[in-house]
């Protein structure tokens, strides 16, 4: 134990004196030779594009990379998943959601969103389309496994253990605002001037579902409207912690490490004081685990503490126990490399080699079905 905490002030240390190695870029592609493939590919024909996807697909998909390969592995399971349970629509608000949700601004298409609670995928658009496969073919292109939305669904999925949210989740998905579910749109306005507000009718539904009279503390949650709407806030806010951590883990293994993560998840991307940021947490250890991305989930889902329950009891931080998971990591960290900052920017770099293989092997493969890039 007081070798784990020396040698854990001494990481502290360096992390104070010296600067991370800058990361470079995943993948260093011309835009000119994207797009000029891509409007190529688009002049096919469809059935024409769909033979030509899959020659791309397949040849990616026979890269030996342990990287590429377990994210593949999770994109096949991830492939199989149905749409999970049923959930009926309590109420619409036809209000424009004036945004968009963070899986649209992504490098790799989302055809199809996991949804917390329902443990499934529901579609947000029309998947198959020649749109979605020239999306997809960009995504290889620029370094992205075959498939990749479907391993982020899987491992939103893995990391769901639910433990007690999952009827909130639910509740959740139920009330909507346009288009969206009200998670989404109170996700989406947290902290700005668009802020939606809990509407009566849903409070007095959280009350039915969650505070029925037998409840320990229903006398205190229906004090008044004020204490009924903090229970269901501070519900949602245990929540938000529980999802958006699973979220930015599920996009840290697969974002290359100098693509940002969505502004709704920029909080993980940010470093504490003396130390490192959730995302480059993940990072390091995809390098001390071999970059295999199972491992790094089973230790998200092994190290996370269950959310309170009730949800509204007390708040919800699953940072500050992986962080701690984290730091007793760290003799077996130095043992691969002699600081945690090396092992941070060598992991950078052989992200960067893996993206590399997968771009070239897309455009070599693209070239054997007579596309092909002018700078190249």
């Amino acid at each position: 134990m007081i070798i784990e905490m020396a040698l854990a002030l001494l990481h502290l240390q360096q992390v104070e004196k010296a600067a991370v190695s800058p990361v470079s870029p995943a993948v260093v592609v011309g835009v000119e030779d994207v797009d000029a493939v891509l409007t190529a590919f688009a002049a096919k024909s469809k059935a024409r594009q769909k033979r030509i996807l899959q020659a791309v697909r397949d040849a990616v998909g026979n890269i030996d990379e342990p990287f590429a390969k377990a994210i593949t592995e999770y994109a096949e399971r991830g492939a199989k998943m149905g749409a999970g349970r049923r959930v009926a629509i309590a109420k619409k608000i036809n209000r424009p959601t004036g945004d968009v949700d963070w899986w649209e601004n992504l490098d790799f298409p989302v055809p199809d969103e996991y949804r917390f609670g329902l443990r499934g995928v529901t579609p947000v658009n029309s998947a198959g389309k020649p749109e979605e496969w020239k999306i997809e073919l960009r995504a290889m292109l620029l370094g992205y496994p075959p498939g990749t939305h479907f391993a982020l669904a899987e491992i939103l999925q893995e990391l769901d253990t639910g433990s007690g949210v999952e009827n909130f989740a639910m509740f959740l998905e139920a009330w909507r605002n346009g288009d969206e579910s009200f998670y989404q749109a109170l996700d989406r306005t947290a902290g700005t001037e668009g802020s939606i507000f809990f509407y009566d009718a849903m409070i007095g539904d959280f009350i039915k579902k969650f505070v029925p009279k037998n409840h320990p503390g229903y006398k205190r949650v229906t004090e008044s409207l004020d204490t009924a709407h903090d229970a269901l806030h501070a519900s949602f806010l245990a929540y938000r912690q529980y999802r958006a951590f699973r979220e930015a883990v599920a996009l840290s293994l697969l974002l290359p490490p100098d693509s940002e993560l969505p502004r709704r998840l920029s909080r993980y991307d940010a470093g504490g004081a003396g130390g490192y940021s959730t995302r480059s947490q993940i990072e390091i250890l995809l390098r001390l685990y071999g970059q295999d991305p199972a491992k790094v989930v089973r230790m998200i889902c092994e190290s996370a503490p269950p959310p309170p329950v009730p949800l509204w009891s007390r708040k919800y931080d699953p940072f500050t126990s992986f962080h701690g998971a984290f730091q007793k990591l760290i003799p077996e960290m130095l043992e691969i490399e002699n600081s945690t900052n090396l092992l941070l920017s060598t992991q950078a770099e052989l992200r960067k080699h893996v993206a590399g293989r997968i771009s070239n092997t897309a455009f070599l493969a693209l070239e054997g079905q007579g596309i092909t890039a002018p700078n190249r």
